[in-house]
């Protein structure tokens, strides 16, 4: 599979540099990511073809995403994508979050060994605690279960993940429409059950069998894996079914192919028999040579950047406090307070995007923040009927657009700062100013949780 993001960014990037326009731009990149995004081959057929009519006058732009892109369509189309299993693994923005916080945690890129080691080792020690706390949670901590019939088998034996999964592509799809719409992807590319295995189990009156989730979801702990013999998913019996295999093609070998097999199964068995020493050299040593960068090469896209000045970035930037580097939505008396100024990514995702930013260091984090926000909502719901003036079913609703983690996000889980401002404030114990279109400041300053 190709990451997508760095696909987006890289057309981007080439349309930005062919046209000279940003807007442009913009556009042309909604257009890809509705073929990116089609569900099904009919649609990914129909959306090339629509964009293929609108782009007509553009021809470098159309080859380039056909010879380019569009060839390898199979490796990046969810249509495509949704019938392997990734586990919602489509870019390396994982990775990339990753690296950024390693590099954050150093805030160096030179240091000595025992130095950086030490630095490096605490960052994984925090990580594995957290992720231990995530399981304990999943394992101790019950959700809001909307659909109790179906989820009480998997309560406290599957991650919160899996099941909040599970309720949107339930609530999402329903279990009384066309079979035919549900595609089966929950099942094919996460390894959960698809609304139409829900359905025929609504109709059978039982709940979602524990075998039927993949072990990926039901492995609360980091001990190493662990087996029972009455799984039909146990992977013991298919690496044994591969040693034989091997061990039988070996034996039809011929003696000197035989021995030379046996000789490498002893160093593989026998370790401690190895003797390993440092390898001679004569080199000596001064360091890094001098203008050699410790920076990684730019990517195309970054390249494009800097020729072409990007309105809309993600990129973390600071700018003076020059007014005419401001939208005109600021009001003019604040300008001079403003110490930092970031315009996020536009994908519907902007206003997590933000907070991400400000909390974590880095936009990409905005799911971090909308999990946050999810978890804090979910144990305070009496609390925040109240403070919105809701009955229990809006709330839920709200509670379910939080709960979403997809990019580009459509409208209707986009962040409403009139609900979302006072928690985000009470959350983060920050204060939160949110400026509207017709330049209406509308401050969150809340300290404490009041319920």
């Amino acid at each position: 599979m190709l990451c997508t993001r760095h696909i987006a960014k890289n057309v981007e990037a080439r349309t930005r540099s062919v046209t000279k326009s940003v807007v442009f731009a913009l556009g042309f990149l909604g257009n890809w990511n509705m073929i990116v995004h089609a569900e099904t081959e009919v649609s990914y057929e129909e959306n090339v073809q629509h964009f293929q009519k609108i782009y007509a006058g553009h021809q470098e732009l159309l080859k380039y995403v056909q010879t380019t892109w569009l060839i390898h369509a199979r490796k990046f189309v969810h249509a495509y994508t949704n019938k392997v299993l990734h586990f919602g693994n489509r870019t390396t923005n994982r990775v990339e979050s990753a690296h950024n916080s390693l590099k954050r945690f150093l805030k160096t890129s030179t240091g000595n060994l025992d130095t950086v080691w030490s630095m490096v080792h605490s960052l994984l020690e925090l990580q594995e605690n957290e992720i231990k706390a995530s399981f304990v949670g999943s394992a101790n901590k019950d959700l809001h279960i909307m659909i109790l019939h179906l989820l009480t088998p998997l309560t406290g034996k599957v991650s919160h993940m899996a099941i909040k999964k599970i309720m949107k592509k339930y609530s999402r799809h329903g279990v009384n429409t066309d079979p035919k719409t549900c595609g089966c992807y929950l099942r094919t590319s996460h390894g959960l059950p698809c609304a139409n295995e829900m359905r025929l189990l609504d109709e059978e009156g039982r709940g979602i069998d524990l075998n039927d989730v993949h072990i990926f979801w039901r492995t609360l702990h980091m001990e190493g894996a662990t087996y029972n013999s009455d799984d039909r998913h146990t992977q013991f019996q298919d690496d044994d079914e591969i040693l034989w295999h091997y061990f039988n093609i070996m034996m039809k070998q011929s003696p000197e192919a035989k021995k030379m097999y046996i000789s490498q199964l002893e160093k593989l068995i026998h370790l401690e028999a190895l003797k390993l020493e440092e390898p001679f050299s004569d080199r000596k040593s001064k360091g890094r040579p001098n203008r050699s960068s410790t920076k990684r090469d730019p990517s195309y896209f970054e390249h494009v950047e800097k020729k072409v000045p990007k309105h809309k970035s993600g990129d973390k930037r600071k700018s003076s406090t020059n007014e005419e580097c401001f939208p005109p939505e600021i009001p003019h008396f604040v300008v001079p307070y403003i110490h930092e100024y970031v315009d996020v990514s536009a994908d519907g995702n902007c206003g997590y995007r933000s907070v991400a930013h400000q909390i974590y260091g880095s936009e990409d984090q905005w799911r971090r923040v909308r999990t946050d926000l999810y978890d804090f909502l979910e144990g305070r719901l009496d609390y925040w009927m109240k403070v919105w003036h809701k009955n229990k079913n809006e709330t839920l609703s709200t509670l379910h657009k939080v709960n979403y983690c997809e990019s580009p996000c459509s409208y209707e889980y986009w962040m409403s700062m009139e609900e979302m401002g006072p928690v985000i404030a009470i959350m983060y114990n920050v204060i939160l100013v949110a400026i509207d279109p017709i330049q209406m400041v509308q401050p969150f300053c809340f300290s404490r949780y009041g319920g």
